[in-house]
């Protein structure tokens, strides 16, 4: 049987892309696949996100996960707002969030998992755990018949990093990695040694957005050439053929205490 996969509407970004979407600072991605509906992120403002979803075609009733990569306003601040409209929705939030984040969270009425290390969130789509960066975040990894195609808020602890954790822990080559890369202000000399650690993993595909800055993404451009994606706000990606469930390695399912 032919095993559906994965599509990946941006939902919140500073990038433009599609004229009826609303744009802003901060970044967010629906994931709808196999098994869930699942929210990467929230960016900055919840009325854009609401407006952006209904675009897509989905209500908030409709998504079961809220993944949260780090806590900044402009992945969190959407958040609010549509635990207004749904509350039933399970949070998975960094360990290291602070007390406040996780109080206003259980005041709207939601449920929240502390994310450490790595783990399963539903079918094909797995946290990379938090990571320490300038900030600690966690990333996002969906298992297909292509490869893993990585999901990041803002890269903080780098790009390569995460890209190279995704393998390691769930053991499978790299596809796709959309998102943050976090390089706007980082010298052409380091954009170009993360550039080499990339491409020495094999990742076959780049959606770069958010943070990553035109000057890396003209040097990532020319890098990938064909393999790179052109998103933003309003940009829809279909991935086709989610991979079956690990087997090989323990992968946590969700308990609220991952």
């Amino acid at each position: 049987m032919k095993r559906k996969g994965f599509v990946l509407d941006v939902v919140a970004n500073n990038i433009p892309y599609r004229p009826n979407f609303q744009t802003g600072w901060g970044n967010a991605c629906l994931i709808r696949g196999p098994g869930c509906a699942v929210l990467f992120d929230t960016g900055g403002d919840g009325d854009s996100l609401l407006q952006n979803l209904e675009e897509v075609g989905i209500s908030p009733s409709g998504i079961k996960y809220v993944v949260v990569s780090h806590e900044h306003d402009d992945h969190t601040g959407g958040l609010w707002a549509f635990l207004q409209a749904n509350r039933k929705a399970l949070v998975f939030a960094p360990a290291s969030f602070s007390q406040a984040f996780r109080s206003r969270v259980r005041a709207a009425g939601a449920r929240l998992v502390s994310v450490k290390g790595p783990g399963r969130i539903c079918e094909g789509v797995y946290s990379t755990g938090e990571m320490r960066g300038r900030k600690w975040e966690q990333s996002l990894a969906l298992r297909t018949a292509q490869g893993l195609v990585i999901l990041t808020g803002c890269a903080h602890p780098g790009i390569a990093n995460i890209v190279e954790r995704c393998v390691r822990v769930l053991k499978d080559k790299p596809h796709l990695a959309l998102g943050g890369f976090h390089l706007k202000d980082v010298p052409g000399s380091e954009i170009d040694g993360v550039i080499a650690r990339l491409r020495k993993t094999g990742l076959d595909r780049v959606a770069p957005n958010h943070c990553t800055g035109a000057s890396a993404s003209r040097r990532i451009r020319a890098a990938w050439g064909e393999g790179f994606i052109e998103t933003g706000c309003g940009a829809s990606l279909t991935i086709a053929g989610a991979s079956p469930p690990i087997t090989a390695i323990r992968i946590p399912v969700p308990d609220h205490a991952l």
